[in-house]
């Protein structure tokens, strides 16, 4: 047994996965697309990052993070390490490591003790971690190993967790990845197009602002440079009143709107015919450069207004906005002038991201009288993005009187 194996195992409580053994496992008997395809658990309390190569500082910035945020609240670390051989070349420390070899199940899960150690659980829990926990797991194992995780660490209590291969099992609240040079081992490539961030590290510096990043209700969030716009320049003819107004647990959809927008973005607007209606949510109000043109109207001149590229577009009526729907939207951003969800092939043009380079579209739109900003869709580069979450909006009275009682 290796050095590394019996500070482990002596500091550390030890949890032994138990599912089948297969001695036949090669690379090969996995299939990425596989792992791929299966429904990737939300665990919205969780961080996870990812790094492009080894050492190249990721625990160093979980422990920036760790330190930042223990203040504020209780905190997990978790350290997941994937096996991909049982047999043959050791993909990880070489010969002696011990990471490997000393793995005598499908997956074990150890929690840490040892403050003073050198390993990297033990930073992380010098860092300010309440718990930590390392999970080794052969790569066919990862997702047994991630839910008995869950069991060991507790549900609810935010955690930052260490990985790449994780990412194809869990969709956490936040993925970073972290990079330096060229070099993409193949973990860190697979996994790339998840990353809400990437961040790069030079001279052994890496810049990045940690105010950008909160736990609010149970998930982590971060702050995209860019603004949100809520539109509430409609005549709500169909509900009878201001629909912004509509009081829900004794908050107006419209401050509502605004508070689960403000920790996603570095700028909140509203969009309204007048100035005077919404002052008192403290946003700043954009009126309706001409009246009468419907919802394209007010994104255009809102747009206009904004100071970022990058304009995320809401109903005020629509009462929850999901930030898990938000983070795959702007996933599927890159490269594209606009991203527009859809469900079950319906779209839905006023929860959409729209970027500036739209704005000639939208106004030669106008002018030729067009009302619907979907018309424009074929003038620009749209990327379409299915979702499961349901998108509600309240329209008329009897949805606004269900939604009350959900």
């Amino acid at each position: 047994m290796s050095d590394l194996t019996n500070c482990v195992r002596h500091n550390c409580r030890l949890v032994e996965g138990v599912g089948r053994r297969s001695d036949s496992f090669t690379p090969d008997a996995v299939d990425t697309k596989m792992l791929k395809n299966e429904v990737a658990r939300y665990v919205p309390d969780m961080l996870m990052i990812g790094a492009s190569g080894s050492k190249i500082g990721k625990t160093r910035f979980a422990c920036e993070l760790l330190r930042t945020f223990s203040k504020q609240f209780s905190i997990d670390g978790v350290k997941v390490t994937t096996v991909r051989e049982r047999n043959g070349t050791c993909p990880r420390g070489g010969a002696g490591c011990g990471v490997c070899g000393s793995l005598s199940g499908n997956y074990e899960i150890v929690e840490e003790h040892d403050v003073a150690g050198r390993k990297d659980t033990s930073k992380l829990l010098s860092a300010g971690a309440r718990r930590v926990f390392w999970l080794r797991a052969h790569r066919e194992h990862i997702q047994e190993g991630a839910v008995e995780l869950e069991e060991c660490r507790g549900f609810g209590n935010p955690c930052i967790c260490e990985s790449n291969t994780m990412r194809l099992v869990i969709e956490p609240g936040i993925f970073l990845m972290v990079t330096q040079g060229s070099t993409m081992k193949d973990s860190a490539r697979e996994v790339l197009g998840f990353a809400d961030r990437i961040l790069t590290i030079e001279k052994d510096n890496l810049k990045f602002d940690l105010s950008t990043i909160s736990f609010r209700e149970g998930s982590w969030l971060i702050r995209e440079r860019a603004s949100a716009i809520i539109l509430a320049g409609g005549k709500s003819t169909r509900m009878g009143s201001d629909k912004a107004l509509l009081s829900i647990n004794g908050v107006p959809l419209i401050r509502s709107a605004l508070q689960q927008l403000s920790p996603s973005f570095s700028e909140v607007l509203i969009s309204s015919a007048t100035t005077s209606q919404y002052g008192f949510c403290g946003a700043r109000v954009v009126p309706d450069s001409e009246s009468n043109l419907g919802p394209i109207g007010g994104i255009a001149t809102a747009m206009e207004s904004a100071v970022n590229d990058v304009c995320f577009v809401v109903a005020c009526d629509i009462p929850r906005i999901s930030v898990r729907v938000l983070r795959k939207m702007f996933r599927a951003l890159s490269g594209a002038d606009g991203v527009v969800p859809t469900i079950k092939g319906k779209i839905e043009p006023l929860f959409a991201i729209y970027t500036k380079r739209m704005l000639p579209a939208i106004r030669k739109a106008i002018a030729s009288g067009e009302r619907r900003i979907r018309m424009v869709y074929p003038e620009c580069q749209i990327r379409y993005v299915e979702i499961d979450d349901p998108i509600i909006n309240l329209n008329t009275r009897e949805e606004y009187r269900r939604y009350l009682e959900m």
